[in-house]
């Protein structure tokens, strides 16, 4: 919230404390913690023509068919490790690091990013 009441900056309101409410929210409350924080983003309101607007869904169908693939791709490639598991949850680290390696591409990138 970027103040007190919660609707500092929102189109059509002015909070009756002004720009004090929020320069002392942000000191008390928010300040603290985002100065332990290192990534921040600014994520707009939601409007209400977003939350009403009917877009097309995944039926649970379509989404459980994609799950079971995802799952059947992963139990392979666990089998053909020996890994003797069907979830990365039950493998031991040396096969996750094994699956995880990243190839020259990933490597350069996180050099780059690092």
């Amino acid at each position: 919230n970027p103040c007190r009441c919660g609707m500092s900056g929102e189109p059509g309101y002015r909070c009756l404390r002004g720009d004090r409410c929020r320069t002392e929210y942000q000191a008390r409350i928010s300040g603290p913690l985002l100065d332990r924080i290192d990534l921040r983003i600014e994520v707009p309101a939601v409007s209400a023509s977003d939350l009403i607007r009917p877009d097309k869904a995944e039926t649970s169908a379509s989404v459980a068919q994609r799950v079971a693939r995802a799952r059947a791709m992963q139990r392979e490639r666990l089998e053909k490790l020996g890994a003797g598991a069907t979830t990365n949850a039950h493998c031991p680290p040396s096969i996750i690091e094994e699956i995880a390696k990243p190839d020259t591409a990933g490597l350069a990138l996180l050099k780059d990013a690092s």
